[in-house]
């Protein structure tokens, strides 16, 4: 991360600012031209070290810029259902990222404290899911199994089945929010320009 932000303020695409006096109507400016809020969005920790990403490949002289990368943070209200009919009411956070086409449970202690600005980049419009209609990924993260009643009382042993509890979409509430991935543009000579996930280690078309 120490490289990650160092970079950025090396290359003046990082712009220092007190978490305390930073207002809600700030905006940056995105690879399309559009500008969008700050105020309220969040940034994921990167988890590539740079360093070794590069060397493993034998690209220790290669461009990098940081940059950050567009997702969506989701909150998901509604209830479950067990197999007597039973209800239960839960919330979800969802992290939908774009680059991977994937959905994940989010969680907020992966949010770094103080976030950078960064210039941000958005990948294909078609790369977002449609999340309001309740996508089968989407209700496949949102089912669990629960451990049932002992389907027995007799004798000292007694089994306990796991059920699954389905999401109700009838229930559904949701909420979007903006969020960010921590990332490089990777520039290979003779190659296409890329986008280097810092979660995931992964590289994506730059768009």
């Amino acid at each position: 991360m120490a490289r990650w932000i160092g970079e950025a303020v090396l290359s003046g695409d990082l712009v220092a600012h007190s978490p305390d006096i930073e207002s809600e109507t700030d905006t940056e400016v995105s690879t399309s031209g559009a500008t969008e809020p700050i105020g309220l969005r969040r940034t994921l920790r990167p988890l590539v070290d740079l360093d070794s990403w590069l060397v493993q490949r034998g690209w220790e002289e290669v461009n990098t810029t940081p940059v950050l990368m567009s997702a969506k943070h989701w909150i998901i209200s509604g209830s479950l259902v067990g197999p007597e009919d039973e209800r239960e009411s839960a919330v979800w956070q969802v992290l939908e990222d774009p680059w991977t086409s994937s959905l994940s449970i989010y969680d907020p202690d992966e949010e770094l404290d103080y976030p950078p600005r960064l210039r941000v980049v958005n990948p294909q419009e078609m790369s977002w899911m449609d999340i309001r209609e309740l996508p089968p990924e989407l209700l496949r993260l949102l089912d669990s199994r629960k451990q049932g009643e002992p389907d027995s009382t007799d004798g000292p042993v007694r089994s306990m089945m796991l059920e699954w509890w389905r999401f109700n979409s009838e229930t559904a509430e949701l909420t979007e929010s903006p969020v960010t991935i921590p990332g490089w543009v990777i520039e290979v000579e003779g190659a296409p320009t890329q986008v280097l996930h810092a979660r995931n280690g992964r590289r994506y078309e730059y768009v």
